[in-house]
């Protein structure tokens, strides 16, 4: 399990959210709010490229109390390690 904690914010958010993969890797920290805990999905990276979502619309999604801990850490641990491995796109 080791191995793969790194990718634990990416899987958390996956199954918390029902987000695509595509809208995952589109995101940026500004589409996060912590403090309502929610997440504005507007984008979504396919085949190399950002574009509208499938629907055209944007749409907002509630985060769980543990996936907003989870993704403050993975913040943090993005900020202290600019080559980490992330899936938010920095603003």
């Amino acid at each position: 399990m080791a191995d793969y904690e790194d990718h634990y914010p990416l899987f958390l958010f996956l199954a918390g959210t029902g987000s695509r993969i595509g809208e995952a890797l589109g995101l940026k920290w500004a589409d996060v709010d912590f403090n309502s805990r929610f997440i504005l999905l507007r984008r979504s990276l396919s085949r190399g490229r950002i574009s509208t979502l499938k629907g055209k619309w944007d749409r907002q999604v509630d985060m769980s109390k543990q996936l907003a801990e989870t993704l403050q850490a993975h913040r943090k641990k993005c900020k202290a390690k600019p080559k980490f491995p992330y899936f938010l796109i920095p603003n």
